[in-house]
C-alpha cells in the first residue's frame, strides 16, 4: 500500500520468512519503488529511514528480543523518523 502512494517513496520490506517475502513480491509485481529482503531489521545496513513499520511481530518474540528489535529500529530511523507499531496478543 505504501508503494502505491507515490513513485518518489522507496519501500524496503524485510521478513525472516521466505514464504511471506514470496507473497509480498507477487502482490506488488510491477511496482518499481519496492524491494524485499529476507532477514531481520538487525541485518539491514541502511540508516536514515523516514519511517519504519512493524506489523504483528513483537507479540511473537520474548521480551528481550522485543527490546532488541525496537533498538535496532531506532538506530535506523532519522532524527525525525516515525516508528509505526501495530501488534496484538497471543490470546483474545
Amino acid at each position: 500500500m505504501l508503494a502505491l502512494g507515490t513513485d518518489h517513496r522507496q519501500i524496503l520490506g524485510v521478513d525472516p520468512s521466505a514464504a511471506k517475502i514470496g507473497i509480498a513480491r507477487r502482490s506488488s509485481r510491477g511496482l518499481q519503488n519496492i524491494e524485499y529482503r529476507l532477514g531481520t531489521i538487525d541485518q539491514i545496513a541502511e540508516r536514515d529511514f523516514q519511517a519504519i513499520c512493524i506489523l504483528d511481530v513483537l507479540y511473537l518474540l520474548p521480551d528481550e528480543k522485543k527490546l532488541e528489535v525496537l533498538q535496532a529500529c531506532r538506530a535506523r530511523l532519522n532524527a525525525d523518523g516515525v516508528l509505526l507499531l501495530k501488534t496484538n496478543d497471543t490470546r483474545p
